[in-house]
């Protein structure tokens, strides 16, 4: 009797359709948020770690360091505050919104953390575009939105 030998191919067909299908079906990442498998206690204490790796306080030291050594420049305070920030302390809250982004929102928070990013990114988009910064005055202001949305989203270290 003649066997017909019994081929691979539709069974690696299938798998491959199924591999592909998944793949459709969950999609690619974006820039925006989101979301994830983390639990909301996960996220806030990743984001929190982010946030104390990359504090204001860290860097205060290097914006003075920058304003003294470019002080004969003829830019007054204000202007060198100004490219002292967007040199030092801007980067590091870039570094923030593009890490705890990359985390993704957990389940239910997207919007929350969503307005958080943005508004720290309105902020670093705003104090990118000063000609003169009040150290003090000016950076509060720009960051009072964050701030509050890191309030509501439970992370202490953020700001």
């Amino acid at each position: 009797m003649f066997r017909l030998k019994k081929s691979p191919l539709p069974i690696l067909t299938l798998t491959l359709g199924v591999v592909l299908l998944v793949g459709a079906l969950t999609g690619c990442g974006s820039g925006d948020s989101e979301t994830s498998s983390l639990t909301k206690a996960q996220f806030i204490r990743r984001a929190n770690a982010v946030c104390v790796k990359n504090t204001p306080q860290d860097i205060v030291g290097p914006i003075d360091d920058y304003i003294h050594q470019h002080g004969g420049s003829g830019k007054d305070k204000e202007e060198l505050t100004a490219d002292a920030v967007q040199q030092t302390m801007l980067p590091h809250f870039q570094a923030q919104v593009d890490e705890i982004r990359a985390l993704g929102a957990p389940e239910g928070d997207k919007r929350q953390v969503e307005r958080f990013l943005n508004s720290m990114q309105q902020a670093i988009d705003s104090l990118s575009q000063s000609e003169k910064i009040s150290l003090l005055t000016d950076i509060d202001e720009a960051f009072t939105r964050a701030k509050l949305s890191a309030q509501s989203l439970e992370l202490t270290s953020c700001l």
